[in-house]
């Protein structure tokens, strides 16, 4: 079980990590790990379904189109392609075959962390003393209940 906690100084609105990405692979056959995308710039959104990634990452890692989906946003819909990519988590836990889409209006993450993600664990955010924390720790292992 991999646990990832961040805490910071003062009340945020972002919470951010690290995130590696890499195309999807065969664990049965593969020998070494494909080329993969290390991002210090993701973003954990509650507010997401899914998890999105920018368009350069997909150029990078040579990703092909997975399939498409629409996607309601604050400047309206628009179709996105998606691609289905393995994700390395902070807790050094592997999310397998998550269906990303890419979008161009990631303006300042490389990687959105949707529901899709975060889902599979437990997710934990407090502002103790205007001192804002986050915890995930994966597989999912109790509920948190506040008293």
């Amino acid at each position: 079980m991999g646990v990832y906690t961040k805490q910071y100084d003062t009340r945020v609105k972002k919470l951010t990590s690290e995130c590696s990405i890499y195309p999807t692979f065969d664990l049965d056959t593969i020998k070494a790990l494909p080329k993969g995308f290390k991002s210090i710039n993701a973003v954990w959104d509650t507010g997401a379904d899914l998890t999105c990634i920018h368009p350069r990452i997909v150029k990078e890692l040579g990703l092909e189109p997975y399939g498409q989906i629409e996607i309601e946003g604050y400047g309206g819909v628009e179709i996105d392609n998606t691609y289905a990519v393995h994700l390395k988590l902070p807790t050094n836990d592997w999310v397998f075959c998550v269906e990303a889409s890419a979008s161009e209006n990631l303006k300042s993450f490389d990687i959105v962390i949707g529901m899709d993600v975060i889902g599979h664990g437990d997710f934990c955010f407090t502002n103790k003393d205007d001192k804002s924390c986050f915890s995930f720790r994966i597989p999912s292992t109790e509920h948190i209940i506040l008293k």
